[in-house]
């Protein structure tokens, strides 16, 4: 099994640390799965600037959450689930509705449920979702450039819950509240 370093601003490559100099200054800490990640300029630098695609969104910073922590959850990610716990929180996110998604259960508030069950779905079917989800989510109130969103989500995310799964990223300390196991068939 190969050993994935954790990286710093101070001893990553070079054509990382200037990225992860700007992790730090926005959120105070170098989350452990970006450290990791840096290893790799081109993946750090990418997965930044699909973070950064955020700005703008239409969906709203708890929907924002809804989908990742859902998508999160599905892949089993042990690292993810509770760094987008917190960031939910952070978001404006109730408790229970956390409760639920870390849980897989269904959520309470019909629309919020809508995002939730189409994220799984374009997880679960790897984008090839049916016309009567699609349908199902723009019922609820959502829109084409929401299922552009939900995607863009799905894709940040692929790419995090990979890494963790093949470098097993230690659990950065501040998430240790919220850690999360995931059950026996996402595990799988």
């Amino acid at each position: 099994m190969p050993n994935f370093p954790v990286y710093t601003a101070d001893d990553a490559p070079e054509a990382s640390r200037e990225t992860l100099e700007a992790i730090k200054a926005k959120v105070g800490m170098v989350p452990n799965i970006l450290g990791v990640m840096a290893a790799s300029p081109a993946v750090l630098n990418t997965y930044a600037a699909i973070q950064g695609g955020w700005a703008g969104a239409l969906l709203s910073p708890v929907e924002q959450q809804i989908a990742i922590v859902a998508i999160v959850a599905e892949n089993g990610c042990t690292y993810c689930v509770p760094a987008h716990s917190m960031a939910a929180k952070k978001a404006g996110m109730d408790e229970d509705t956390l409760a639920a998604l870390r849980e897989g259960r269904a959520l309470p508030d019909a629309k919020q449920e809508a995002l939730r069950t189409f994220a799984l779905a374009v997880v679960r079917e790897r984008g090839k979702v049916s016309e009567a989800e699609m349908q199902a989510f723009l019922d609820a109130g959502y829109t084409e450039a929401h299922i552009m969103e939900v995607l863009l989500a799905a894709a940040q995310k692929t790419i995090t819950n990979y890494l963790n799964h093949m470098a097993d990223v230690p659990l950065d300390g501040v998430f240790e509240p919220l850690r999360w196991e995931a059950p026996a068939e996402a595990a799988e």
